[in-house]
């Protein structure tokens, strides 16, 4: 069957074409030219959801508008649910026509095709993180209680494949590659399927030498306090600009608004040497606080809402 439901008219438009004041009443007349949009009909065919479903997944209904951005939005959200449902080969594709000037319709068509059940996760070639580890990093789950046929689609699949190259990156793996596919889980149980992630993590980079450089108003032991990098640690290129970030923010809550810093790193076998520069610029404090323009509010009012008192650095 078809499931048909409507949206409010969309795109209406209202213009104000004249605005005449009238000094005697102090009264304004306005002109509006409303322009009636479009009566927009929602269906889809060949499954079946409840109307709050489609209000839910639907970003035309959540927008209370519509283009093609929403209309393709709204296939990958229906493919997702119906994935996430057992349908993991689902197809959803959006029709949209104009019977009338007044109406269009836009009719998503369900291709559903066989259920399955996620029966496994297998997960290979993982040498430095346990499977629990990678598992904590994956949406989709075996069927469990509440979810009957598991958790799946493979956008989740694809999002699960990036988290876990980005941990394995996070750690100084910055060759791994991560794999992943669907697989038939038993001859006897057709519709039972399982997920296979395969992971080559490649060699382990590690800081080798590590020093700040730059630094005068204050000592490499409490930079470093802030940061993570170390030697020995592992090497990540989000490490070096966590830790950029870290530095800037203590430089600029501390006064120093045009501090700068650089990084540069060296190979040397399996580590990398690696040296941050600190470039402080010159300090920036409060001279004088000025308030005025002041007619209803008593000055010690405001004083006692400035968060920042002379001598103090700007930041």
């Amino acid at each position: 069957g078809v499931q048909t439901c409507a949206l409010p008219i969309l795109q209406a438009t209202v213009d104000l074409t004249r605005r005449e004041y009238h000094p005697d009443t102090n009264l304004v007349d306005w002109g509006l030219r409303i322009q009636p949009g479009l009566q927009v009909e929602i269906s889809l065919a060949g499954a079946e959801l409840s109307r709050s479903q489609l209000h839910e997944l639907l970003p035309v209904f959540q927008e209370g508008a519509f283009d093609e951005d929403l209309i393709r939005e709204g296939e990958e959200k229906l493919r997702t649910h119906f994935e996430a449902d057992g349908y993991f080969d689902a197809a959803v594709t959006a029709v949209k026509t104009q019977p009338s000037d007044e109406l269009v319709a836009i009719q998503y068509r369900a291709q559903l095709g066989e259920r399955h059940r996620l029966r496994a996760i297998r997960i290979s070639g993982n040498k430095y993180f346990h499977q629990e580890a990678i598992l904590e990093q994956m949406q989709i789950e075996t069927p469990r209680t509440l979810s009957r046929f598991g958790r799946f689609s493979r956008v989740m699949l694809d999002g699960d494949l990036e988290r876990i190259r980005l941990l394995y990156a996070e750690n100084g793996f910055g060759q791994a590659q991560v794999r992943g596919r669907l697989e038939q889980d038993s001859p006897a149980s057709p519709e039972d399927v399982a997920a296979v992630v395969e992971i080559e993590e490649g060699p382990q980079t590690l800081i080798g030498d590590f020093t700040i450089a730059g630094a005068k108003a204050f000592s490499e032991a409490e930079l470093r306090s802030l940061i993570n990098a170390d030697s020995g640690q592992p090497y990540s290129e989000s490490m070096v600009t966590s830790d950029g970030n870290m530095i800037l923010t203590f430089y600029l809550n501390e006064g120093y608004p045009k501090a700068r810093f650089r990084s540069e790193t060296k190979d040397n076998g399996t580590e990398k040497d690696l040296r941050y520069f600190v470039d402080e610029g010159m300090p920036s404090y409060v001279s004088n606080i000025f308030v005025g323009a002041m007619k209803f509010t008593r000055r010690g009012i405001v004083n006692r809402q400035i968060q920042f008192r002379p001598g103090e650095p700007v930041s």
